[in-house]
């Protein structure tokens, strides 16, 4: 099990747990440290995190002319590239490292 949050699914943003004492509870909560989006909150920080993370990458309509944007994946020797491409007019977000990667940086631009 991973300790590790993904990105913001709103802004690509910093997610960061937090923890709360509710009367005699304690609560954990995850926000983003750039648009503020929370997530519920939950006694069991594990299930927590698991929860936030388990939620799938949307990819959003091109900025420019509403079409489907798709990510694509390339082969360059040893390691891949991932882009999000509109099918419609061809515009693109930049290459990164990783779907996740690639899908904020073109929701970003929305």
């Amino acid at each position: 099990m991973s300790e590790e949050l993904k990105s913001c699914p709103y802004c690509g943003g910093k997610a960061v747990i937090r923890n709360t004492q509710i009367e005699d509870k304690k609560e954990y909560i995850i926000g983003c440290e750039n648009c503020g989006i929370l997530s519920g909150l939950c006694n069991d920080r594990q299930k927590i995190i698991d929860k936030w993370n388990a939620r799938a990458e949307k990819i959003l309509s091109c900025p420019f002319c509403g079409g489907t944007g798709v990510i694509c994946e390339d082969d360059i020797g040893d390691w891949k590239n991932y882009t999000v491409v509109c099918e419609d007019c061809g515009m693109t977000a930049s290459s990164e490292d990783s779907e996740e990667k690639a899908i904020n940086a073109w929701n970003k631009r929305a």
